[in-house]
Parts: structure tokens; sequence; C-alpha cells
């Protein structure tokens, strides 16, 4: 079971937080397949701790810009529903509608894929403090239910082969050293200095709209390979995650003691 993704952007040494600001650091994971209506994932965080929480809309604006002064942290996913099975055979009823029927459902429909298209259904946020000093900012992914278990969910298998894009804003970009990708206790990525390039090309990642003209000065650029690959990949049969902790073997108890 998946519990949850966690990206740390390494910077090239701890930076006082007057020399971050405002920062924009997030990552972009599309599935080799759905799965469990998940398509793609889209998470991170940024400055201003209430930038991504629903339940205090607008309060962000009212805060001091600045990793000192607060973290907000967001994640969504893009969620496509595959019909079921059994809707497979209801192709030959639809064309007894008449033919104007058609074309209004058909427009309607088209209007709504373009819709699933272009938003992103919100999963999770949170607040945290700011920071002091940053050597580095991670951001993270939280999938597994609490507690238990209602649904289906990903497994951490579900992420071979995977597209893995992180998305800056480019001041913070400059001063990356290299990304680690950790999922449930393993580290399944290391992108060092020397693996990445910066694409300052115009983009504009789908992201709800909660950055002002002046944050969106400093624009995004996308990190890409340095071999001229589009994006990377998360591959476990090219490269093994490696385990991040001891695994303990189990112990005997010890027989009582005889008298």
């Amino acid at each position: 079971m998946l519990d949850s993704i966690n990206v740390r952007f390494q910077l090239k040494k701890s930076y006082p937080p007057d020399e971050i600001g405002h920062f924009r650091a997030f990552v972009d994971i599309m599935l080799r397949a759905i799965k469990h209506d998940i398509l793609m994932i889209w998470f991170g965080s940024s400055d201003k701790s209430h930038r991504f929480r629903a339940d205090a809309e607008d309060e962000w604006k009212k805060e001091p810009t600045g990793i000192a002064h607060g973290i907000s942290s967001g994640q969504w996913e893009r969620q496509v529903k595959l019909p079921a099975p059994s809707q497979a055979g209801q192709e030959d009823e639809s064309k007894t509608a008449s033919a104007s029927s058609e074309r209004d459902s058909a427009s309607s429909e088209a209007d709504e894929d373009e819709k699933d298209k272009r938003e992103l259904v919100q999963t999770g946020g949170g607040s945290e403090v700011g920071m002091d000093s940053v050597p580095s900012i991670v951001v993270h992914y939280s999938h597994d239910d609490p507690l238990i278990r209602f649904r289906p969910r990903l497994q951490l298998h579900d992420l071979e082969d995977c597209m893995f894009m992180p998305v800056l804003n480019r001041s913070l970009a400059e001063k990356l050293h290299s990304i680690q990708v950790f999922a449930n206790g393993y580290k399944l990525a290391d992108i060092g200095p020397n693996d990445f390039q910066i694409d300052d090309s115009s983009y504009k990642p789908t992201v709800p709209d909660v950055f002002t003209p002046d944050e969106l000065a400093d624009p995004w650029v996308r990190i890409r390979p340095a071999n001229m690959s589009s994006t990377f990949h998360l591959r476990f049969t090219s490269t093994t995650p490696k385990r991040m902790y001891e695994h303990e073997e189990m112990r005997d108890t010890p027989a009582p003691k005889t008298v």
C-alpha cells in the first residue's frame, strides 16, 4: 500500500529565509495506467500558510510574503472515471435517439471532457510554520486513508515507470542542488546536480490561481533530465529502490528458567 510520496529539494547551501522569499515547489507525477480513477498527481508547497486552505478562502492575501512566515501545502489528483464493463452494451440503445439529441449530447460530453482535462480535484492540504534557515524544501503527497482503509488505494508498484516532473519558481530552481524521492521508507530516485537542467521555456501549470502577478514575475520553470529526455521516470526494473532503515529480524523469546 502506498502511504505517501515525499520529495526533497536539496539546496546548494542553507539559505537565510529572506534569500528564498516567495517560493513555489511542486511535483507532477503521471501514472503509466489509470488506477482507482487516478491518472495524475500534483502536489507541492508555497509560502503563506493559508494559500491552499479551502476553509480559509482569500485569507492568504493578508499574510506576509516569504518562507519565514509560513508554508502552505496542497495536493491534487486528475481523476478519470472509466466506464463500467456493464455499460459496453449501451451503444446500440443510444442509436435509437434522434440525430439532434445525439449532437447535443456529444457537444455536452465534449465540454465535460475538456473540463476534466483542465481541472484537478484537491485531495488534501495543510499549513506549516515558517523556516529560520532553508537547507532544503520537502513536499509530500499523502495517499493512504487514516486508521482504516475504506477503499482500494494505490500500491507502491503503481509508480513503476511513471513520469516525474519537478516544477519550481526560477529563483528557487537556481539554488537547487539535488532532488530525492521517497515513498514507504524507500528512496526511489536521487537526482544529482549533473543529472538535471532548468527548462525556462514558457509554461503555465494546471494549479489553482492563487498567486499574485508579482509572485508570478518569478516564472515557473520545469526541471528536466540533463540527457535531453523530456521528463524523469521512476523505473524500479532498472534502479532498485533503496531501503532507508535496517530490516529487523524477528527475535525468539527466551525460554522460561527452570528451578
